[in-house]
């Protein structure tokens, strides 16, 4: 049998538990984030756990499990960032029921840094969203957008009919635009093919809205959902919980990084020194001395805060000053604080991620140097996912929607398109363009 990258990253991933065996502080941590799992996925997504993750729950907490750790915002993602679920889940799932994936929803994140949170990745005669002067989102109000997506609330349920409406009304020209490209007859395509699954997968958003009380649950319970019909043998090996929820369980640790403000900041400068290019880096931000954390504004904004003493300080743009002890002031940990803290706190033995950035760097060594804690290798899922279909060109969409992709390709073919080996490069097509049955 041929040796796969998916093989050789389980191995890797094997031989780091082996060989930094959790301590008792780490099985700890894990059972109170096992814990969390569960409540986050009852209370806030209206969800339960399927059997296979009830197994996967027990191996999670216990010393002989072994962790892969993947991240992203809380969206409806795009097939490139929905893939990170499959192959870890995959690669979880090839080994006894050894390895758990914990995925954290980022539900941290801004409106402004993805605004395509707000859209649902519809095309227009070969124009993409982001090209588009009307792209049809789910709307965000303007009050809410410079607060965090767990501050904002989840959409009104009123807004789906108008959204399903207004899809429906570019099917026409996208369909004259698909039978052009394709050189097909109107005689080939069935139009309720697409609205059929245009309105299960509206129901499904507007079931979320009802039952979450914030937009980030929103579109998590709509990627785990989705999950668990595309690949349910991988989604019962992934375990999620939310950013903030696992923020709240390890203060202490963040604490500890707030007052080795000074050891953090020499370390980001010395890995700034040694890049090649320091104009790509993503620490250059980072001002002497400051923790690596953001701090809120009762506006919603975050703040790089100055420490002085036991407290820190800042002032927002929208003009507040805000002065308070560590822990008075609402805080979330910057990307490096995050992942020091998860791999230390969990013991993680591998991280599945769409790219390696600079700030890998430092991560690694904050949990090195003052969490005392062995890093896990990274494995960078660098293929991504191409959707063609009605609206797209003949070249396809290499940041199509889940929920797109959804509506127009069967979940089980769209699912086994994402398993394709590690460096493939998935190629997902439109129930109008493969049969699927």
């Amino acid at each position: 049998m041929a040796v796969t990258k998916e093989m050789d990253i389980t191995d890797a991933v094997l031989r780091h538990a082996r060989e930094n065996p959790p301590s008792t502080e780490v099985v700890k941590n894990r059972e109170r984030v096992a814990l969390a799992i569960r409540k986050y996925t009852k209370e806030r997504l209206g969800l339960t756990l399927t059997s296979g993750q009830e197994r996967a729950l027990e191996t999670f907490a216990s010393r002989e499990g072994v962790l892969l750790k993947l991240s992203h915002g809380a969206m409806i993602p795009h097939l490139g960032v929905f893939r990170l679920h499959v192959k870890a889940g995959e690669i979880c799932s090839d080994t006894d029921n050894r390895m758990v994936s914990l995925y954290l929803i980022d539900d941290q994140y801004y409106y402004n840094w993805y605004p395509e949170i707000t859209r649902l990745g519809f095309h227009l005669s070969g124009k993409p969203p982001s090209e588009q002067k009307s792209a049809i989102t789910i709307p965000i109000p303007k009050e809410h957008k410079t607060k965090p997506l767990l501050d904002i609330p989840p959409p009104e349920t009123k807004i789906f009919d108008r959204l399903e409406n207004q899809i429906m009304g570019r099917f026409g020209p996208n369909l004259d635009h698909f039978l052009k490209e394709y050189g097909k007859s109107k005689g080939d395509v069935d139009k309720n093919l697409f609205k059929d699954g245009l309105r299960r997968e509206m129901e499904i958003l507007r079931t979320g809205a009802e039952v979450t009380h914030n937009y980030a649950d929103f579109c998590a319970r709509y990627q785990i959902g989705s999950f668990r019909r595309t690949n349910p043998d991988a989604a019962d090996k992934v375990l999620f919980l939310s950013f903030w929820d696992f923020k709240d369980l390890f203060v202490d640790r963040f604490q500890t990084l707030f007052h080795k403000s000074e050891e953090v900041s020499r370390i980001k400068n010395e890995v700034e020194a040694a890049q090649e290019n320091p104009d790509t880096t993503t620490t250059k931000e980072h001002k002497d001395d400051a923790p690596p954390l953001w701090f809120l504004c009762d506006c919603g904004r975050r703040n790089r805060g100055q420490r002085r003493g036991e407290e820190v300080s800042f002032t927002c743009r929208c003009g507040k000053t805000t002065t308070g002890h560590f822990g008075e002031v609402r805080f979330v940990p910057d990307i490096t604080g995050t992942q020091s803290v998860s791999g230390s706190a969990l013991g993680l033995s591998g991280r599945i991620v769409g790219s390696s950035l600079p700030y890998t760097q430092v991560a690694d060594r904050m949990q090195k140097e003052i969490f005392d804690s062995e890093p896990a290798t990274r494995f960078v899922l660098k293929s991504h996912p191409v959707y063609y279909g009605v609206g797209e060109t003949r070249e396809g969409d290499g940041r199509a929607s889940l929920f797109r992709a959804l509506c127009e390709t069967k979940a089980s073919v769209l699912g086994a398109a994402l398993k394709s080996p590690w460096d493939v490069n998935p190629h997902v097509h439109s129930c109008y363009l493969e049969p699927q049955t």
